[in-house]
């Protein structure tokens, strides 16, 4: 392995230093000039700089074999050249050269071409869409997305494209120092609750989506430190320590919008008795992640009382606790699994008219696609619960993109049994226009034939159940929960649906 320079080469020295780590090419006499009349083709490199004095989440250096995706556009536009999207190009030596693993991109007479690339490598992307995720934080190489654009407009004499990569991502570091004279509690696990985990990258642009998937991620202190990379937009209000099996929240006094490109080094150290947290706040701008904030506490962890059995302040008047944040409602209801979804329908209905769609979910991932003709109100499915809600939902929502001839209806089984409470999708609000609908407990199942585009737009649909006056809705396992019906036009909807949840 090598050190990347610190410092981004000038385009002369690129192209000379470079000219015989070029791709192979016919046209190339002895001295190593090429002869444009004789040249094949305009393949070219790429020098994959990291930002001034950035490194990646492990070190300042590239890996041999490591893989980024190049797109090339027309000199000056957004627009794509000649369909070269999501190139593969690898290294060479594990300095920072890329050579095209499988014909790379090409230019011939005046043609030019503006570069954007990113790492690591995905194949498979729809369009310009790569899915991020950082449920699993035990890699964090895997994690450190990085993109650039080159720094010079390519043409077919062009032998080497500089491309200056940053991080795309916030890096989070949580580092704990003994008092003096004391030392660290034995056991440090660092827990971040409700985090967000998924989100869309646009590899052309360089644009961020976040999605609304969340989870609790708890990690272990490793040599004083726990480090994390999390998603951009998402807001960090708190953290909560288990040193040595006392579990001890921290509230920020004010929540930190993650910045990409930022690195946030939060220090504290844990003492044992119950003095008053104090905090000092630095954010100072440095070449590293490109900005940091850092920030330092004191956690008192000694005689504290577990938060996971609070005193109510009313003992026999407290409410049962609900979920803050949107929970799967049943077994499959992300699509991912198209196997589980299968188990956990009725089965004599089964799954009619929809079918998986790997890649075309809100997050990049799996939704289900309806793109037929139904020719009759059909079931798409009628869900059954696995297990038992933790609560009874005050809303079931779910997310749709594309569009139909008619719109849809659901049913929400109420009372303990098979009877229901109807909602119907009304299409003339499904225009894109608005993020998300809310609808209301009809009297009957209807399918209106204005139709439904949502302009290539993911929309929100909230089933609201204060509205229902049927029965309680269930909640229990090996009861239906919900039915989505189709219309019955012999036109085909081209619509996707994903992420279906209850609060």
């Amino acid at each position: 392995m090598k050190t990347i320079s610190t410092k981004i080469l000038s385009g002369a020295m690129l192209l000379g230093g470079m000219l015989f780590a070029s791709c192979q090419r016919t046209g190339v006499d002895a001295s190593g000039l090429v002869n444009p009349i004789d040249a094949r083709d305009g393949s070219f490199t790429i020098v994959g700089n990291l930002s001034d004095y950035q490194t990646r989440a492990h070190d300042a250096v590239w890996d041999a074999g490591d893989q980024i995706g190049v797109f090339a556009f027309t000199a000056g536009t957004s627009n794509l050249f000649n369909n070269f999207a999501n190139v593969q190009y690898n290294t060479v030596d594990a300095a920072g050269v890329f050579k095209a693993a499988n014909g790379g991109v090409v230019l011939k007479g005046t043609e030019k071409a503006d570069i954007a690339a990113y790492y690591p490598y995905a194949s498979g992307l729809k369009g310009n869409t790569y899915a991020v995720n950082v449920s699993d934080q035990s890699d964090l190489k895997k994690l450190d997305l990085l993109w650039g654009k080159g720094t010079l407009t390519a043409d077919a004499t062009t032998q080497t494209v500089p491309v200056k990569f940053a991080h795309k991502l916030s890096l989070i570091q949580v580092r704990f120092t003994p008092k003096a004279g004391e030392t660290l509690p034995a056991s440090i696990k660092t827990s971040l609750k409700g985090v967000k985990t998924a989100a869309t990258f646009d590899v052309a642009s360089g644009a961020f989506t976040l999605g609304e998937t969340t989870a609790d991620v708890t990690l272990p202190a490793k040599d004083g430190a726990v480090n994390l990379i999390l998603l951009p937009g998402d807001v960090l209000s708190g953290l909560e320590f288990d040193f040595d099996g006392k579990v001890v929240p921290f509230k920020f006094d004010a929540p930190y919008t993650l910045k990409e490109n930022t690195k946030y080094t939060f220090t504290f150290t844990p003492t044992k008795d119950l003095k008053s947290v104090t905090l000092q706040v630095d954010g100072s701008s440095i070449s590293d992640w490109g900005s940091e904030v850092t920030f330092e506490g004191e956690v008192p962890y000694g005689d504290v009382v577990d938060p996971g059995t609070p005193e109510p302040e009313n003992p026999g008047t407290t409410e049962p606790e609900t979920p803050t944040t949107a929970s799967p409602l049943f077994a499959g209801s992300d699509f991912e699994d198209w196997a589980i979804l299968e188990k956990n329908v009725v089965a004599k209905f089964g799954i009619k008219d929809i079918v998986a769609a790997p890649g075309e979910g809100r997050n990049g991932t799996q939704a289900a696609a309806l793109r037929v003709a139904p020719g009759g109100n059909n079931y798409l499915f009628t869900a059954v619960l696995s297990e038992n809600l933790k609560s009874t939902p005050k809303k079931i929502s779910f997310y749709i993109k594309g569009t139909g001839p008619e719109s849809l209806s659901m049913n929400v089984f109420v009372g303990g049994g098979t009877q229901y409470a109807v909602f119907n999708l009304d299409s003339t609000d499904v225009d894109g226009s608005k993020s998300e609908l809310t609808l209301a407990q009809e009297d009957k199942n209807s399918y209106e034939k204005k139709g439904i585009n949502t302009n290539g737009k993911w929309v929100k649909i909230i089933l609201d159940l204060s509205t229902v006056t049927k029965g309680v809705v269930n909640t229990q396992a090996g009861q239906q929960i919900l039915s989505i019906k189709d219309g019955s036009n012999t036109t085909a909807y081209d619509l996707l649906i994903d992420d279906i949840t209850y609060e």
